[in-house]
């Protein structure tokens, strides 16, 4: 059985706006989680679901798969998801 993980990544944070590409030690914090997520042997592929073209840009820079969610996907918050 392949096993996909599918992280949500949005950048209108209310809290904390672009947060997943803010840097920490020179990595976006999404770069970290995908890195995280890839040491688990039982994940077979990581791919980023976002409806933001930044996060897309950068998801494609790291040479991962995206999946583009539609603009009425988005929502004020994770929780309206």
């Amino acid at each position: 059985m392949k096993v996909i993980a599918l992280i949500p990544a949005r950048l209108a944070s209310t809290r904390f706006p672009n947060k997943p590409l803010a840097n920490i030690l020179g990595k976006s914090m999404l770069q970290h989680i995908v890195e995280r997520v890839l040491l688990c042997d039982e994940i077979n592929e990581v791919a980023v679901a976002t409806c933001d073209q930044e996060i897309i840009d950068h998801v494609e820079a790291l040479g991962l798969n995206n999946h583009r969610l539609p603009a009425s996907a988005r929502a004020d918050s994770g929780a309206a998801r």
